[in-house]
């Protein structure tokens, strides 16, 4: 029973348009619930489920551990308890269910850790080393890009040749969902791309950044590069991190979380809202300006006070 309505539902979201990558999500989150339900002696069919059975699912989450032996992260329950809120609601929709058992379900809380972001001297370092390499033009040209856009892993792997519009230095990138957006970048991210168009790049595909004989870079390729220059650098980054480092970049500079939200591609703000949150250096230099005992001190000691 359960396992059709899973793939009835897969089903559904190709039809909407969902990536392959969150439909395999959601068919292996399901799954994994399905199991969950086996595991325990657990009704499997839908009507059957209560708030409680959800929830007992959430905490046996929180519990399990991973291949390695760690303890499942909370971020990972939270999208295993969203995967399955929209099955719910699907199943609710769908007439498949009566009352939706996850509507009295909270969802579970994650911490908001801060983002670590590299700093001026680290990208320096990372693109000293990138010149470096066997394939220098072309990953000189990648971590600029990511650098300079905040584009994620998979938007730069698929960014096709056609989609750069130099005159306005604007690339056409697929975010989540096959949304297409735009992404400006600057004079000299535009000069690294063009040397390695010239030189270096093959017409074998239609991706702009290839790998080994022209054939498309692959994520887990783009974040191999970012490991093997980091390690020559001494800088730990990954595809993620310079899009953390643009955010910020990009707030520092005086840039809205509006215009941010857009170039990032968030579909709510309140994601571009958290890197303006994680932005502590600021905060300690503008405590340092302005706190209140530090001006108070400074007012008592000063000769115009006596």
């Amino acid at each position: 029973m359960l396992p059709s309505l899973v793939e009835t539902y897969c089903i559904h979201l190709e039809a909407e348009g969902r990536t392959a990558k969150t439909i395999t999500w959601h068919r292996t989150s399901l799954g994994k619930f399905s199991r969950w339900l086996a595991d325990t002696n657990q009704r499997e069919h839908p009507d059957q489920w209560t708030a409680h059975t959800m929830r007992a699912y959430l905490v046996a989450l929180k519990h399990s551990t991973k291949p390695d032996g760690e303890t499942l992260a909370a971020t990972s329950v939270g999208t295993y308890a969203r995967s399955l809120r929209a099955f719910c609601a699907w199943l609710c929709r769908e007439e498949f269910l009566t009352t939706d058992p996850m509507t009295k379900v909270k969802q579970p809380t994650t911490p908001k850790l801060v983002k670590p972001v590299l700093s001026l001297d680290e990208c320096r370092l990372v693109l000293k080393a990138a010149k470096s390499t066997r394939n220098a033009r072309r990953d000189e040209a990648l971590i600029l890009f990511m650098l300079d856009t905040g584009a994620r892993a998979n938007e730069v792997c698929t960014l096709r040749a056609g989609d750069v519009n130099w005159s306005q230095r604007l690339a056409m990138v697929f975010g989540k969902g096959a949304k297409e957006r735009y992404v400006p970048f600057s004079a000299a991210t535009m000069v690294a791309m063009q040397r390695y168009a010239v030189k270096n790049r093959s017409d074998v595909s239609d991706r702009f950044f290839q790998g080994e004989e022209g054939r498309p870079l692959t994520t887990s390729g783009l974040l191999q590069m970012c490991q093997r220059i980091g390690a020559n650098a001494g800088v730990a980054f990954s595809p993620h991190r310079l899009r953390h480092t643009f955010a910020i970049s990009y707030l520092r500079s005086g840039a809205s979380v509006f215009a941010l939200q857009k170039t990032l591609g968030h579909t709510s703000l309140d994601m571009s809202l958290r890197y303006s949150a994680l932005m502590t250096d600021d905060l300690i230099s503008d405590h340092a300006k302005h706190s209140p005992v530090a001006g108070m001190l400074r007012s008592h000691n000063s000769p115009k006070s006596w």
